[in-house]
C-alpha cells in the first residue's frame, strides 16, 4: 500500500522519467558490453606491436623519403615535366616567377614556382591531378580562382608549386 501511494506522488511525468532512466541504462548496455571485447582484443594487438623505439633506431623514414626526391641539379628536368603535364592538360604557363629556398636543419630543399594561368576549371583541374600523380616530389602551395562573371568558363588563377629536392651533390 505505502509503494502505491509513493508511486502516486511521484506522479505520471515522474514515471516517466524513471522509465526514460530505465531504458536509457538499458540501451548504454546493450550498446557498450560488445565492445568490451573487441577493445580486450585491441589491447592484445597493441602489446604484441614492436615499441615505437625501436621502429626508430632500426629505420630512418625521413631519410628514404629525401633519398627519393631529385638532386638539386635535376630541377631543370622536374620544372621541364611540369610544363609538359601543363601543356598535355592545354594549359600555358606563359610566365612564371621562380624562387629557391635551400635545405634547414636536414629538410629538403625546394623551388617554389608561382604561374599566373588563364582557362577552364577541368583542364586546370586535370594539369594539377595529373602533375601530383605523376610527380611525388612536387606540392600545391598555393592556388587562387577567380571567375569574372558566374557563366564564364575560363577563369584566372595563380597556382604556387613547389618542388622539393637533395640539397646534396
Amino acid at each position: 500500500m505505502e509503494s502505491i501511494y509513493r508511486l502516486r506522488r511521484v506522479g505520471t511525468s515522474g514515471l516517466a522519467g524513471l522509465a526514460l532512466v530505465v531504458a536509457a541504462v538499458a540501451v548504454f548496455v546493450a550498446n557498450n558490453l560488445p565492445q568490451s571485447s573487441a577493445v580486450a582484443a585491441l589491447k592484445a594487438q597493441v602489446l604484441q606491436l614492436t615499441p615505437l623505439g625501436k621502429v626508430a633506431a632500426t629505420s630512418n623514414p625521413a631519410g628514404t623519403v629525401l633519398a627519393a626526391l631529385p638532386r638539386r641539379d635535376d630541377a631543370p628536368t622536374v620544372v621541364g615535366k611540369i610544363f609538359a603535364q601543363a601543356s598535355a592538360a592545354g594549359v600555358e604557363l606563359t610566365r612564371g616567377q621562380y624562387e629557391y629556398l635551400p635545405a634547414r636543419d636536414g629538410v629538403a630543399a625546394r623551388y617554389r614556382m608561382t604561374f599566373p594561368v588563364h582557362t577552364t576549371y577541368p583542364k586546370l583541374r586535370d594539369f594539377m591531378d595529373h602533375t601530383l600523380a605523376t610527380m611525388p616530389a612536387v606540392a600545391v602551395d598555393g592556388l587562387r580562382i577567380e571567375r569574372k562573371k558566374v557563366g564564364d568558363e575560363e577563369v584566372d588563377a595563380e597556382l604556387k608549386l613547389s618542388a622539393y629536392v637533395r640539397s646534396d651533390p
